[in-house]
């Protein structure tokens, strides 16, 4: 259906279609049947027939908000009152308004070959922008996500080329065009803040982020618990990396809040007390199946409960916090 233009008259209008029957005479003036109204009409603008009609309810409230349009984009409104006795209806004067235009986001640019930090509230979104001062063959994002997980986008002159959820550490490589500027847009998580690190180049270099086995968990023994030893185990990769363990004794009430806080992977040795390291070592292996390692952490008190932390150092001085782990000493033995 054609929209009508503000200023002509309204009354060619066949209400009927609608949804509504009209006790009034197309030529009479509209005005308000009741104090009660039972029914909102809102119309957009479009070219497409079936979806350019939006109808709602809302009662007898005389105050709506319209939510979910586009940006700068015109709409017309129509508000229908409605006898609940009779359901014959009476349409108010019918009328245009035009949403404002999407604020311009505030966009940060990367320098090639060097990691930045960025920090998203919850549910918000961020604008980065990559401009290659050479051509290139190919050009690679490497994202680090230290909380929740994040939603990616990369657009090279206006083109989506990648639209992905990363979780832990991802690199993407895309294949480059002389001259291209990339527009990456970073969506938070619906769940809290996230942070993350994200490198882009468009040179070959080694990934500034370490490898990662799929399961990042840390493994407790429960029957190798010792009174003053507990044993760990986690995997490893194909990659010969440094991994680092850390241990920090906490009170028995420690709980997932208290844990979920300290779970920022983005944090790390560096941030940790000298007395709180326990080990560091290299370990990889070709064979996936075969890539895991244990190591039994000494000199703990009977009975007391430790926080446990792996984390893996990647090229830089980058490093990668694995999932942490609660595990307590035996009392008696």
């Amino acid at each position: 259906m054609m929209a009508p233009k503000p200023g002509l008259d309204f009354s060619p209008f066949d209400f009927a279609h609608f949804g509504f029957s009209s006790e009034n005479d197309a030529s009479k003036d509209r005005h308000f049947m009741s104090k009660t109204l039972s029914a909102k009409l809102v119309r957009q603008m479009t070219a497409k027939p079936k979806d350019d009609l939006q109808k709602v309810c809302i009662g007898n409230k005389n105050i709506f908000t319209v939510s979910d349009l586009k940006p700068d984009t015109q709409y017309y409104f129509d508000v229908f009152a409605v006898n609940s006795a009779t359901n014959m209806s009476t349409a108010y004067v019918g009328t245009f308004a035009r949403t404002k235009e999407e604020a311009k986001q505030k966009t940060m640019e990367l320098k090639d070959g060097k990691v930045t930090d960025v920090f998203i509230k919850r549910k918000g979104a961020k604008f980065l922008r990559f401009a290659p001062v050479s051509s290139h063959q190919k050009v690679t994002f490497s994202v680090h996500s230290c909380l929740e997980a994040i939603q990616i986008q990369v657009r090279r002159d206006g083109k989506l080329l990648l639209s992905q959820s990363v979780e832990g550490v991802r690199q993407f490589q895309l294949r480059g065009k002389p001259k291209a500027k990339y527009m990456i847009r970073l969506k938070g998580s619906k769940k809290g803040a996230s942070m993350l690190k994200i490198l882009a180049t468009s040179k070959f270099n080694k990934q500034p982020f370490p490898s990662l086995p799929e399961d990042t968990r840390i493994k407790g023994f429960d029957k190798l618990r010792t009174c003053s030893s507990v044993t760990i185990a986690w995997l490893g990769t194909q990659e010969r990396n440094k991994y680092c363990v850390y241990k920090k004794e906490v009170d028995d009430d420690y709980n997932e809040e208290q844990k979920k806080r300290e779970q920022n992977q983005c944090l790390g040795p560096d941030t940790r007390k000298k007395s709180e390291k326990v080990l560091c070592k290299y370990f990889y292996s070709q064979n996936l199946h075969k890539a895991v390692t244990t190591e039994t952490i000494k000199g703990l008190e009977a009975g007391k409960s430790y926080v446990l932390d792996v984390y893996v150092m990647g090229h830089g001085g980058h490093s990668v916090k694995y999932q942490s782990k609660v595990v307590k000493t035996r009392k008696f033995c």
